[in-house]
């Protein structure tokens, strides 16, 4: 008569243990990788919101100032925002002040759309750094969310960051 198997053997065990171990190790970093994208894709997201806000404030305020050459006009996220973007993809708030649309008169003669969106802490931001909203869509678009970077708020550093020496500014 045979013997009555009723577990399992400690070779089956380790087995197994090695093989989830191996399953966990390629399935963590994708989901890791998956989720970071999603949260630069609502990074994208909230920066077009952006525009939409500051093109629908341009149109319906007279009283906003639009660039001539040598100019930009600068819409703080504190001046266009109605309450939709108030959290970043981390929880983190959205800094009012040092997120904003730039607008540019570009060379051929219409207006350039620059976005700058900061979220976090001064210290440890993630978010997008004065990028030509144009560059949103392409194919290299997840690389405009960035963490840590230096932020251009000043109407120095906005006016070097994009050539111009005239500021209009609405907070």
């Amino acid at each position: 008569m045979g013997r009555n198997r009723n577990g399992f053997t400690l070779v089956e065990l380790l087995a197994v243990i090695v093989i989830l171990g191996i399953i966990m190790l390629i399935a963590v970093p994708n989901v890791v990788g998956v989720i970071d994208n999603n949260r630069k894709e609502t990074y994208l997201s909230d920066a077009k919101k952006m525009v939409t806000m500051a093109e629908y404030a341009t149109r319906t305020n007279t009283s906003i100032l639009m660039p001539n050459n040598g100019e930009v006009t600068v819409l703080r996220l504190s001046y266009i925002n109605n309450g939709d973007l108030t959290k970043d993809p981390e929880g983190n708030n959205y800094d009012t002040y040092r997120s904003y649309i730039a607008i540019k008169k570009g060379t051929d003669g219409f207006d350039e759309y620059y976005v700058n969106l900061v979220g976090g802490t001064t210290e440890k931001n993630r978010g997008i750094n004065l990028t030509k909203v144009d560059d949103l869509n392409g194919d290299n678009r997840f690389k405009m969310v960035v963490k840590n970077f230096t932020i251009r708020s000043s109407n120095d550093e906005i006016k070097n960051a994009l050539g111009v020496s005239t500021v209009h500014e609405y907070q």
